[in-house]
């Protein structure tokens, strides 16, 4: 199936690196009209634009309410939002401090719905319609020791997900997010490369394997285009089987 994205804008947040570089590479191969790269990392995004000119490029501290609205209020539309970034910390539950509470939450919750009502309250404004995709994870609901703080942000971004399908989807915006078990980029080979920690995780999936980036990239571009138009309020599992055996 071939998605292609003429005459759509599309942003993605945690652009740089991962599954957020992998998902600019693919707006761009499915001829987006404008292809807007967002995130913290400016020497990454100069990277990203030297090999992806036609890239607009946004270095925002998500994190930052206010600094945020100010840099992407004056975007032109967008018609195809993917909330990427995110951070994880693993701690045990006893040393869970409270900087590193906001700083989860600030990056995985807040930041989704300050950037979506930025993108959603323009496309409304216009009577255009549009699509929503927010990163989640399988640990919004499997648990694993030392995630507490991980996985209540991403429980939350469910919930937001959900809410956010309810209150936009009559107005012409669809909202939906995957949940990903592990998947192959550099952070993911940073947290579990042990085989002792991957071993039991792989175990338990039927398919024997952790995702790739383009196994995420191929499930949004789908949940982003109209094949997908009935599609609204989706918590979607791409594990390989992982929650469902």
């Amino acid at each position: 199936m071939n998605v292609n994205l003429k005459g759509k804008n599309v942003l993605v947040t945690g652009a740089s690196r991962g599954i957020g570089l992998r998902l600019v590479e693919r707006f761009v191969e499915a001829e987006a009209a404008k292809v807007y790269a967002v995130c913290i990392d400016g020497e990454a995004l100069e990277k990203l634009k030297e090999s992806l000119p036609s890239v607009e490029t946004l270095i925002v501290d998500l994190s930052k309410w206010e600094e945020t609205r100010e840099r992407l209020s004056s975007l032109d539309i967008v018609h195809c939002l993917v909330n990427c970034a995110g951070v994880v910390e693993y701690t045990e539950t006893g040393q869970i401090t409270e900087a590193q509470w906001d700083f989860h939450f600030d990056v995985n919750t807040k930041a989704i719905l300050n950037v979506s009502q930025i993108i959603c309250n323009k496309l409304i404004a216009a009577g255009e319609k549009g699509s929503v995709v927010n990163i989640s994870s399988i640990a919004s609901h499997r648990f694993t020791p030392n995630h507490l703080v991980y996985s209540a942000s991403k429980a939350a971004v469910d919930n937001i997900t959900c809410t956010m399908a309810v209150d936009y989807g009559r107005k012409g915006i669809r909202v939906n997010s995957i949940n990903p078990t592990v998947v192959s980029t550099p952070m993911g080979a940073k947290m579990w490369s042990d085989p002792a920690k991957s071993g039991p995780l792989l175990e338990r999936t039927p398919t024997g394997r952790f995702n790739t980036t383009d196994d995420i990239a191929d499930l949004i571009l789908f949940l982003l285009s109209e094949r997908a138009a009935m599609l609204n309020g989706v918590v979607l599992p791409i594990d390989g089987g992982y929650s469902r055996c």
